[in-house]
Formats: structure tokens, C-alpha cells, sequence
């Protein structure tokens, strides 16, 4: 009889708690099973590679990648193929292609069909069916963190962790209860406080960072978060892995400096900005807007640029003008000759004309970037069109201008801009027009006592995110866009003895005590912003640059608190 049917070898493993065959017996008492005890590496005799032994062949170890079992003659079909059953007593051997799976009575759905003995064949037989939903039932535990019945990620001394809360737990450190330290923490005190690993077991010898000899959660090559952070940094930002160049200390900085190390781990990790940036540290004396404007612009470019920017390393600009003055050179590359000769000067001293003036007064958003663009892109289409019509702008009527309307209707309130301009300078005739189409009444009403409501809970209910509250009530106070509201920081609120002030276009408002805006806000810190100046009403991404505006409403609806639709009044 074979190890595995005698009775009473299965023993409960330390680690995951399930009743397996021993593999290693621990100190304690306790014993491991061959998925939780510690693999022994060795080098497979093939691939060269230091991995766990499938076999131990007379060449030497052989790893499951390059192990394959032996061919032996198949009893049914007398070919020499890999074998699947064994051959057992008079049953012959059977390989693969010859095998064909029993049929019996599955005894959870009662019928008869294909499938298999559950735990190696000594419990009951399950079919295909039935097999995956009574393997997840086994799998489910109460989760000790978040209290809901998942599938395990981890058993720590707490309890078994889901793997959502084991995820969480090993990127937001806490404070331990116990040492104070940021650990992660893994226990739990008679009493309820969380502690980590090494309170949890004062009788172990906790581990050390072998670069700052301070006890820590270990990552691979035995240094703390933090250690890791810096070396990963140097690595990145140096051309020999090693040295670091005097002039991306500051960018250096302020990426090890962050307060939690395990987010920009990751984002050095998987972000392609972070391979982006190690690009272009290759060569610092170049690095300036314009190495940034030559390749491809997306989340990446504007990401770098931002965090360049926030650590002193290129000078600020605004990025919403520099977007729309870049891409109108892009796009005027692709047009052909005639059409650029009209679009150029419509854009360079037009378009991009009042954005200058507008960057200069500070209210050149990305809102309106987006919104030139379109006007652009407008008058781009109506030359194409005027082209297939085989017309000029001299020779269109007021008719044809029509029948472009109408056949265009999401462009033509942006057509509007380019007709003006050319009439205007006798491109066309002066009597073209398009008018606006008819701006929609509110069409939705809200009840006074909702609305005071909602104000109420935004001033008062302090379990509600502070930017949900701050942007929620002053929408619904100075009916504020958010596109507004996101632009808004700390320096926009005054203190004196007495009262709070909110400074919205030049006229100091009084900020009611129990207001969230009446208190100093901070952002949350993004990878590589821990020195960003705090403030911004929602979080700001990129980092350095203004909050996005689609954190607002998503954050209101998240917490039951919805933003005021457009079109609806109070």
C-alpha cells in the first residue's frame, strides 16, 4: 500500500490548513504540505534553468517544461505513445488518444456521466459539471478583513485573507498598533488593533532590510519598500545602473520620497511612462519640452512632462495651449496644399490667437483646447466637402452653406467660427451665414426640499469623502461647473479670526464653520508627487498639473451624493 491510501497520513498543513500529506515538519509541531513547503531548485539538465525538479533522469534533473513521460507501447491500439492509465492487473497500458473517461452516477446532480473521484480518487464521484461548482464551494472562507465569503488569497495569523484584501493590505501599509511602525499588517490583538507579522510572532527573529538593517516586510533581495524604491530609481534614471546624474537628483527625489512606496513600485513596474522616462534620462542634457513634443503624444508623454515639471526640471508652461498649438502643426503637415492655405492662417491667427490671450489670463482650459480643435477639424471637413462638391469658397451660395448644415449637424455650430472668418476678410460672400441652433430649456426639476437636503448632508456628514463635499456643495450653492470646482486650491480660501473666505471670480464668499471648504484640503499622492504642492479640490493627475474633472462626479455617485445633471434646476 502506497503512502497516500494509508490511513491517517493526511495531516493539516500550517499554511493553508487543508488536509494533505506531509511534506516538511516545522519546529512548532506543525507540518507543511508540498504546495506550501519551500521548493528545492536545482538545474534542469536540458534548459539550463534553476528550477523544481520533475524528474531525475540518468542525465540528471529534468524541470516540468522540458519533462515529458516516457512512450510505451499502448495495449489497445499497439502504438508507442505517451501512456495516460497505467496498465493494472489484466487492464493493458491505455495512452492518450485510446482513453476514454468512465461514466458513472455523479452524486451531486444525480446523473450519469463523465467525470472523476474528487480528493486523488478517494472521494466521491463528481462529473465535469458538478466538479467546478463544489470546488468553489470548498474553496470559499470568511474573509478575517473584509468579513465577506471569498475564495482565499492568503491564510495570515488574522485569518484567511480574499485576495482583494490581501492586495490591498500589501500596498497600503498601516500603522502597527504595537511597534508603530508602517508594516503590513498581517495580525490582529485580543482587543481588536492590527499588527504586522513580526508582533505577531515575538518569538521569531523578525527580518532586517540588508541595506538599512531596519526590520521590514522583505521584498526580493532581502531590502525593505523603501530600499527597493531607491535602488529601482537609481536603476532607472542612471545610464550604468549605478551612478546617478547631478541633474535628475530632484526627479530622483521625488520619486523615493513619496509616502507610500508601494504604489510607484508598481508604476515603475507597469506603467509605460516609466519606461518613457527611462528613455529619455538616457541622455539629461537634452531633456526639454521639445525632446517631450517629438514623438507620439498620449498618457504617457503627458505624464513625464507633468512630473518633469513638478520636480524642477523643465520649466512651466501651459500644457492645454502647447497641446493645441502642437497638434494644429500636426494636422496642417497632413492637408493638402489649397486647404492649408486657408486653414493655416484660420488657426495661427485666429484660433491659436485668442487661446493666447485667454493662457495669458489663466482660463485656458483643457475644455477649450478640445473645443479648438473641433472648430478646426470643422473648418477642415468643410473644405473637403466644398472639394467632392467641386465648389470654392467665392463661388458658395447660401444654399450650399445650407445643405452642409443640415447634412452635418454635430459640425455645425463648429463650422460657425471658419464662415465668420472668411467673410470677415472677403474670402466669401459677406451675406453667409449658419445659425446657432436653439439652446435647450431646462427640460428637469429637482424639489427644494432634495436639493437642501443633499446640501445639508455635503455640509455635515463628515463620512463622506472631503472632495465629494467640497465639490458637491458648491454646485449646488453657486451652481459652479466643474469644470470650475476642479480648478480651485487652497489658495483660493482666506482666514481671519472669525470667518472663512472663498475667493470664486473676484468677490470674497463666507464659508459657513461646518463647510469642508472652510478646512485645508490635500491631494491624494499619485507616483512621483509627494513634494506637489497640496490643495487641489479633487485629485490632480498628472501629477503637478490641475485634478481631472471626472473624479468629481464619479466620487459623488460612488457615495450615493449625484451631481446635478445639466439641464436641471433646483
Amino acid at each position: 500500500m502506497c503512502k497516500e491510501k494509508e490511513p491517517g497520513s493526511r495531516k493539516k498543513c500550517g499554511s493553508c490548513r487543508r488536509m494533505m500529506i506531509p511534506t516538511r515538519h516545522l519546529p512548532d509541531g506543525t507540518y507543511l504540505c508540498q504546495t506550501c513547503a519551500p521548493r528545492k531548485l536545482q538545474t534542469c539538465c536540458r534548459c539550463g534553468r534553476r528550477r523544481r525538479a520533475n524528474a531525475l533522469t540518468a542525465d540528471g534533473p529534468v524541470c516540468g517544461t522540458c519533462y515529458a513521460s516516457p512512450a510505451r507501447r499502448c495495449g489497445i491500439c499497439e502504438q508507442v505513445a505517451p501512456i495516460r492509465v497505467r496498465a493494472k492487473g489484466e487492464a493493458p497500458d491505455i495512452c492518450y488518444r485510446c482513453y476514454v473517461r468512465p461514466e458513472k452516477l455523479c452524486t451531486v446532480c444525480g446523473r450519469i456521466r463523465r467525470g472523476h473521484h474528487i480528493d486523488h480518487g478517494n472521494g466521491p464521484f463528481h462529473c465535469d459539471g458538478c466538479v467546478p461548482r463544489e470546488a468553489r464551494k470548498r474553496q470559499l472562507h470568511m474573509c478575517a478583513l473584509c468579513g465577506q465569503e471569498r475564495k482565499v488569497g492568503m491564510f495570515w495569523p488574522v485569518g484567511p485573507v480574499c485576495p482583494l484584501c490581501y492586495r490591498t493590505a500589501l500596498t497600503q501599509p498601516e500603522s502597527c498598533t504595537m511597534c508603530g511602525r508602517q508594516r503590513i499588517l498581517a495580525g490582529r490583538t485580543p482587543d481588536g488593533g492590527r499588527i504586522c507579522k513580526a508582533c505577531s510572532f515575538p518569538d521569531e527573529r523578525p527580518d532586517y532590510c540588508s541595506s538599512c538593517q531596519q526590520p521590514a516586510d522583505l521584498l526580493p533581495g532581502r531590502r525593505c519598500p523603501r530600499c527597493t524604491l531607491l535602488a529601482k530609481v537609481t536603476s532607472l534614471l542612471s545610464r550604468d545602473g549605478t551612478i546617478l546624474d547631478a541633474s535628475l537628483r530632484p526627479l530622483a527625489d521625488v520619486l523615493s520620497d513619496a509616502l507610500n512606496p508601494y504604489p510607484v513600485l508598481a508604476w515603475l513596474r507597469r506603467s509605460p511612462a516609466a519606461r518613457f522616462l527611462g528613455q529619455l534620462v538616457t541622455a539629461p542634457d537634452e531633456l526639454d519640452h521639445a525632446a517631450l513634443d517629438a514623438p507620439p503624444q498620449g498618457h504617457a508623454t503627458t505624464y513625464v512632462r507633468s512630473l518633469l515639471t513638478t520636480a524642477g526640471l523643465l520649466p512651466p508652461r501651459d500644457e492645454n495651449l502647447a497641446l493645441l498649438i502642437n497638434w494644429t502643426a500636426r494636422t496642417l503637415a497632413k492637408l493638402p496644399g489649397h486647404q492649408a492655405t486657408l486653414i493655416r492662417p484660420f488657426a495661427e491667427w485666429h484660433i491659436i490667437r485668442d487661446a493666447r490671450r485667454r493662457s495669458a489670463r489663466g482660463r485656458y482650459t483643457y475644455t477649450a483646447h478640445k473645443g479648438d480643435c473641433a472648430n478646426i477639424r470643422a473648418a477642415i471637413d468643410f473644405l473637403t466637402w466644398l472639394d467632392t462638391q467641386q465648389h470654392t469658397l467665392q463661388s458658395l451660395t447660401q444654399e450650399d452653406l445650407d445643405i452642409w448644415a443640415i447634412s452635418r449637424p454635430t459640425l455645425r455650430a463648429r463650422s460657425i467660427p471658419f464662415i465668420r472668418w472668411a467673410g470677415a476678410r472677403h474670402l466669401t460672400r459677406a451675406s453667409l451665414t449658419i445659425e446657432h441652433p436653439p439652446s435647450q430649456l431646462p427640460g428637469q426639476f429637482q424639489i427644494e426640499e432634495d436639493h437642501y437636503e443633499e446640501l445639508r448632508r455635503c455640509l455635515n456628514d463628515p463620512a463622506l469623502p472631503s472632495d465629494v463635499r467640497i465639490a458637491a456643495a458648491l454646485l449646488r450653492l453657486y451652481a459652479l461647473p466643474l469644470t470650475r470646482i476642479v480648478e480651485l486650491t487652497t489658495d483660493h480660501l482666506h482666514h481671519d479670526a472669525d470667518h472663512t473666505y472663498l475667493t470664486i471670480t473676484a468677490t470674497p464668499s463666507s464659508c459657513h464653520r461646518s463647510s469642508p471648504a472652510s478646512s485645508t484640503t490635500t491631494s491624494k499622492t499619485d507616483p512621483g508627487t509627494a513634494t506637489k504642492p497640496p490643495g487641489t479640490c479633487c485629485r490632480a493627475e498628472p501629477p503637478g498639473g490641475p485634478a481631472t474633472l471626472r473624479d468629481c462626479p464619479t466620487n459623488s455617485r460612488a457615495t450615493a451624493c449625484p451631481p446635478a445633471q445639466p439641464g436641471t434646476r433646483p
